[in-house]
């Protein structure tokens, strides 16, 4: 049996739906005309990524990739950027599925509420080499190791941009930004001004409902408040023998920013949400057998962030932010409660016209504790508190003056399992003419264990003919993972309606966490087998991403891109681990997408978005070819009407593989859904 997904035990309990009310179609047909009846004053809207032609576009400044702004075009990475256009024409409602629009992100859902999104591969439902952020803000947990996406479900119309850097980005965030970084990055306060509201239902979003008003004082402060319900369907197993999971979620949040002088800008956010869900028991010993459903339990938490920026005299400028995030999650094995506090400073500066320099530093503490619910399924350490210190600085010289760029920096980082790490980067970009360049670069990135890898202690079902039973068990001595990364790319812009960006990367992984098979003698005549985490693997993986964007008129536009991926593992040098928690056929070879976006007429949009993701060679998961479709109609300037169907060429499929020990697979479905949005 595969480890691959036991990593994520007290998630693998598929959650159980429950009854509860579906926004009815009438509730909008008696809302519409109040709403519309309503005296209402028209927003000023604020010109933002969804009004920008594609010539704009490839000059949108991006800030992930060098912890600034710069052009795209100039970006010594491999970055794509999902605009808010991007999200409202492709229909999708969760962040996971907004994320199937980068290339070389691949994105498998497993239940309603569960998706594994990795970069370049070691997909799974905690992809532990992927840092995700919401504005600068990390969310990712060191339970896990991974991101909880039902935590993450943001409002999408306050999505500005996602900006999607493939390959390392430790340099500059530290730890775990291993194979990738994707920061969502929200609007500012003074580009939502006025009221939002959203209804919507379908056969799998059965009941949807936003709320969002902004506003000012008049003095330099906007504002915004909002409120999210969701209530989701179940998917469904492989063999129909049970419902799978439901997901119930409120969230409420708000954001403000200040500029009570011309130097400064001040920022202030928060959210706070709760949901509801069941969870499906598993019998943990041979055979594994679903057994009965859990009681409900309930996931609930918040987080507040402020941010000062600064510009000082001479034109640099320095910025602080300080936030606190606390987390409760309720499970039938482990119960959680995550409480953390980040603290960040950063200077920005500019000697000379061709030399830019960043440094800064940050300290985080994280306090995590767990509680056994079932001490005969698992146990783990109750109580930990972990601490990251890091100092980080790049320094950008201009060698040719507009038309070579060197780039040099690392990050300095003691975390509590494995000490200092070094993780440098070198960056070369080379612009060929105004429209085209290309870049290459070198890194070092590391993964810090987690706190599930280094102290669980858990019986692990296995097939029926294994005659002694079977443990998991942490490994306190644990050391980071580590990558080695080289990257190259291209970027042109041959016309101002074409765009074109490539990039290939070849990786070398030291010291993965796989299992190390321990015999030991019991008490009794049988004895007993131990799995211990260990740093027992390495590996390798090359391939690469293609992306083209091309405006064929005012009306129609097509994007499209294509992903290889390949690897090989095998154990360390003098090492017996024989089986990694991950595997090269757990990551589909190759990854198509074709997107068209048409406007035949003032206020219509008909936009499909066609996906192709290959078949698993270690597991039973088929190529899957996918269309989503989105049928837009804007009344006025206060009312638009949407249309989705997702997965129109199958009824449904499957996106990952389940082992035993979660029951059966999951389906994605068909799925249709309608949505009113109105402003005021």
């Amino acid at each position: 049996m595969s480890v691959r997904n036991r990593c994520c035990v007290p998630y693998l309990y598929r959650l159980r739906t429950y009854s509860l009310s579906f926004v009815p179609c009438t509730l909008i047909a008696l809302l519409l005309p109040l709403v519309l009846a309503t005296k209402v004053v028209a927003q000023q809207r604020q010109p933002d990524l969804t009004e920008l032609s594609l010539e704009d576009l490839m000059n949108v400044r991006v800030t992930s990739a060098a912890k600034k702004e710069q052009k795209l075009l100039q970006t010594p990475a491999a970055v794509y950027v999902i605009t808010a256009e991007d999200i409202r024409r492709s229909g999708v409602t969760t962040l996971p599925d907004a994320l199937r629009l980068a290339p070389g992100v691949e994105v498998a859902q497993l239940s309603s509420d569960t998706w594994a999104v990795s970069i370049r591969g070691f997909s799974a439902l905690y992809s532990n080499k992927l840092l995700v952020l919401i504005d600068g803000r990390s969310v990712y947990s060191p339970m896990f190791s991974g991101v909880l996406w039902n935590e993450t479900d943001l409002m999408l119309e306050d999505v500005e941009r996602i900006e999607v850097i493939r390959g390392p980005g430790a340099a500059l965030w530290g730890a775990n930004a291993v194979n990738g970084v994707i920061n969502i990055i929200t609007r500012p306060a003074r580009d939502t001004q006025g009221g939002l509201l959203t209804l919507g239902g379908g056969s799998y979003d059965r009941g949807t409902g936003q709320a969002r008003y902004g506003g000012t004082n008049g003095n330099n402060l906007e504002y915004r408040i909002y409120g999210k319900y969701l209530n989701r369907n179940s998917l469904g197993g492989v063999a129909g023998t049970y419902k799978g999971s439901g997901w119930d979620m409120t969230r409420g949040g708000f954001r403000a920013d200040w500029s009570p002088a011309m130097r400064d800008n001040l920022t202030a956010e928060g959210s706070i949400y709760r949901g509801q869900t069941g969870q499906l028991a598993y019998q943990i010993v041979p055979p594994a057998a679903l057994v009965g459903a859990a009681p409900l339990v309930d996931s609930n938490g918040g987080d507040l962030l402020l941010r000062w920026k600064h510009t000082l005299a001479g034109g640099s400028e320095i910025s602080w932010q300080g936030y606190y995030e606390r987390a409760h999650r309720g499970n039938f094995i482990l119960g959680q409660n995550e409480n953390s506090v980040d603290l960040d400073f950063q200077h920005h500066l500019s000697p000379s016209r061709w030399h830019d320099f960043i440094w800064g530093g940050s300290f985080r503490s994280s306090g995590v504790r767990s509680s056994a619910v079932n001490f005969a399924l698992a146990t783990i350490k109750p109580d930990v508190r972990l601490q990251l210190f890091s100092v980080f600085l790049q320094d950008e010289l201009a060698i040719v003056p507009q038309r070579l760029w060197l780039t040099a920096g690392s990050k300095f980082e003691h975390n509590d399992y494995s000490g200092w790490e070094v993780q440098p980067t070198l960056r070369l970009l080379w612009k060929l003419q105004p429209n085209q360049a290309f870049w290459g670069a070198v890194s070092r990135a590391a993964r810090t264990p987690s706190i599930y890898e280094t102290s669980i202690r858990m019986p692990v079902p296995l097939a029926t003919d294994i005659p002694v039973p079977v443990t998991l068990v942490g490994n306190p001595q644990l050391q980071s993972e580590s990558l080695l990364a080289y990257e190259a790319g291209y970027r042109a812009q041959p016309s101002k309606h074409v765009w074109l960006d490539a990039a290939a990367f070849y990786n070398r992984y030291r010291r993965l966490v796989s299992e190390n098979p321990v015999l030991l003698p019991g008490s009794g005549p049988m004895p007993q087998f131990l799995l211990q985490m260990s740093n027992g693997m390495r590996g390798q993986t090359y391939g690469g991403e293609l992306s083209a964007s091309y405006s064929v008129s005012k009306i129609l536009s097509l994007q499209g891109s294509y992903s290889l991926f390949r690897g090989q593992w095998g154990p360390w040098p003098g090492n017996r681990a024989d089986r990694a928690i991950f595997a090269a056929g757990e990551t589909p070879q190759h990854q198509f997408q074709v997107r068209s976006g048409f406007s035949p007429l003032s206020g219509f949009d008909f936009d499909t978005n066609l996906f192709y993701v290959s078949g698993w060679t270690a597991y039973p998961v088929p190529g899957v070819t996918r269309l989503d479709t989105r049928l837009g109609w804007r009344a006025n300037q206060r009312v638009q009407l949407d249309f989705i169907v997702q997965n129109a060429l199958q009824p449904r499929h499957t996106e990952s593989f389940s082992t035993a020990f979660m029951g059966n697979t999951e389906l994605v479905k068909r799925t249709v859904f309608g949505k009113i949005t109105l402003q005021f």
